[in-house]
C-alpha cells in the first residue's frame, strides 16, 4: 500500500447563525430555537474571538488510509488569558 501524502488535515469548527444577518453574536434563544449550525472554517492563528476552540481533524494512518475523523476541543489561553465568557 502506498503512503498518504498528508497524514493530517484540520479545519476549525465554529458556531454561527444559520441565517447570516452579518452579526457574529448569538444567544441561548438562538440555540434553543435551533437557529445555530456548526461550520468548518479556516482562520489564521489567533483569529478566534472566544476562549474555547474546536477542530475537526482527519488523520490518515496505515489502518485508515482514507482518514479517520477526530474532534479536538481546547481552551485558548491566548484569548483573554484563557478565561471563559458568556459565549462559551
Amino acid at each position: 500500500a502506498s503512503k498518504p501524502l498528508m497524514v493530517m488535515y484540520t479545519s476549525e469548527l465554529v458556531v454561527q447563525k444559520k441565517k447570516g444577518d452579518g452579526s457574529k453574536s448569538w444567544t441561548m434563544k438562538d440555540y434553543l430555537n435551533g437557529d445555530l449550525e456548526l461550520v468548518q472554517m479556516s482562520r489564521g492563528a489567533g483569529a478566534n474571538d472566544v476562549g474555547m476552540v474546536a477542530w475537526l481533524m482527519i488523520l490518515k494512518t496505515i489502518e485508515y488510509p482514507e482518514g479517520r475523523q477526530v474532534i479536538l476541543i481546547a481552551n485558548d489561553i491566548t484569548h483573554k488569558a484563557g478565561s471563559f465568557g458568556t459565549r462559551e
